[in-house]
């Protein structure tokens, strides 16, 4: 704000240094360090007031946009610790002193996005656009908040958790839209962020694992998946899947001398997902991993294809290395792995008890169809020292999700927004469209059998990525009609 009000400010050798580092990657690499050092050693308080500082009050006043604001909100979800996990330990962020903390700098946050939004909105006039996706999220806001409607389970409860739903799939994607200068915002920014944190989830999942095999217990749940402070093997596979494709895309537009680099970041976030045990993410993972690179060898350079190929045969090489000198730990891993198989002749075990919780999600939904039940019926998944009061358990389908808790209007509602969705991909195709589309069909496609799209994290991510979606094609609408004004 501060740099429209004096105009001077902007040639300022220290405030354009600024601008500098927290547009660029690596201020999305020092945020991706920062998350890794939180959820390591419990410094989240430290964490949450400097990316606080640097992600929202400096450059609201200081920076030409907020684009700083993404690589925080897409990270800071899994920068908990275990020690802050309130479901097992007293030691909660979200209680005694450290609360008021969080209280304070979440009002910080509110205060500043509230006034750069009013400022920026008055003072330009070109942000006075109207979203591509507003009505699909206008159609979705009243089903979110009248789940369970006209049934006797609707309440304040299933209300506020509708709404924080719904805002954690909105919100982002609408403050970002009118915060970021779609104009100036490089088109492979959101990759290095998604790139980032992908590695960063996978380094989290190689040093739980370290822990869990020197003996320490406390990263294991009590029915025996990996545990951390943010959530479970489901929900930590679940964000690097979001993440797979993203390195692909820039070793796409990489030059060959650095290519290979990034073609590696994929793979290393693939073993990491076959850590976590999680085995409907290592079917979707390895899949949109396999799709993206056969598209990149058919599409990239000649020269790069065959240095793909030289690399990702390295790594197969160096795959079966390891399983020679680690043979006995790797084939733990896939005992362990394969062990729980469930029985392919029992539909329940098949799918680890998803068929019963459909089947009472589809009853719920007969209960009142037009609204559903609201979002505190599902009680199939609810393990009573693990939840807490507020996060209720869930249907682990999106479809019957939406059915059990919102209702045929729910659904629909979902439906129109995902055709919008799409219809602003094919309009003004890119590579950079496309790719984000992948990473937000994850989401999508892991929620046919976990709670993703209905969790807070990768919600936020998701509103994320459609926000650059949008972006983009702003972008790529403001530089067809400049060319064709020359």
């Amino acid at each position: 704000m501060l740099l429209s009000l004096f105009p001077a400010l902007k040639e300022n050798k220290f405030i354009k240094l600024i601008n500098s580092f927290l547009a660029s990657k690596w201020y999305v690499i020092l945020v991706g360090l920062l998350v890794l050092l939180s959820h390591t050693f419990s410094l989240e308080t430290y964490i949450f007031i400097a990316f606080v500082l640097s992600g929202v009050v400096i450059p609201c006043l200081l920076c030409e946009d907020m684009i700083a604001m993404v690589a925080p909100l897409a990270m800071t979800y899994s920068s908990i610790s275990l020690k802050s996990n309130n479901t097992r330990y007293k030691t909660s962020l979200f209680s005694g002193p450290t609360k008021i903390i969080i209280i304070v700098l979440a009002v910080i946050i509110l205060a500043c996005v509230l006034a750069r939004l009013i400022f920026d909105l008055v003072k330009n006039k070109e942000k006075r656009f109207k979203p591509r996706l507003m009505l699909g999220f206008l159609f979705l806001a009243p089903c979110y908040l009248l789940g369970g409607f006209l049934s006797p389970y609707y309440d304040l409860n299933t209300v506020l958790y509708g709404g924080v739903n719904f805002l954690s799939i909105s919100a982002t994607y609408f403050i970002l839209l009118y915060l970021v200068d779609w104009k100036k915002a490089g088109k492979s920014y959101i990759f290095w962020v998604l790139t980032v944190y992908g590695l960063v989830v996978s380094l989290e999942v190689f040093y739980i694992i370290f822990k869990i095999n020197a003996g320490i217990k406390d990263y294991v749940s009590w029915w025996d998946q990996i545990f951390t402070g943010w959530g479970m093997r489901n929900n930590i596979a679940g964000q690097i899947v979001l993440c797979i494709a993203a390195p692909i895309y820039l070793s796409f537009i990489s030059s060959k001398k650095t290519s290979w680099i990034y073609l590696l970041f994929s793979p290393l976030m693939l073993v990491a997902i076959f850590l976590t045990n999680s085995r409907a993410c290592s079917l979707f993972g390895t899949l949109i991993w396999a799709g993206c690179l056969v598209f990149y060898f058919i599409k990239c350079e000649k020269e790069k294809r065959n240095i793909g190929l030289v690399t990702m045969g390295l790594v197969m090489v160096a795959f079966a290395g390891v399983f020679v000198i680690k043979r006995d730990e790797v084939t733990k891993l896939l005992v362990r792995f394969f062990s729980e198989s469930p029985d392919v002749t029992d539909i329940n075990d098949f799918t680890q008890g998803r068929y019963s919780t459909w089947t009472h999600g589809l009853k719920h939904f007969s209960e009142n169809e037009l609204f559903g039940v609201g979002f505190y019926q599902c009680e199939d998944f609810r393990f009573t020292n693990f939840s807490s009061d507020f996060v209720p358990a869930r249907y682990h389908n999106i479809y019957i999700q939406f059915l059990a808790s919102t209702g045929i209007a729910g659904l629909i509602a979902y439906l129109y927004h995902r055709f919008e969705t799409f219809k602003l991909l094919t309009e003004k195709p890119s590579l950079e469209k496309s790719f984000i589309f992948i990473s937000l069909f994850t989401i999508v496609l892991c929620s046919l059998v976990d709670n993703n799209f209905f969790n807070l994290g990768p919600g936020l991510n998701y509103g994320i990525g459609l926000a650059f979606l949008e972006g983009l094609h702003i972008r790529n609408l403001t530089y067809s009609q400049h060319e064709q004004s020359k």
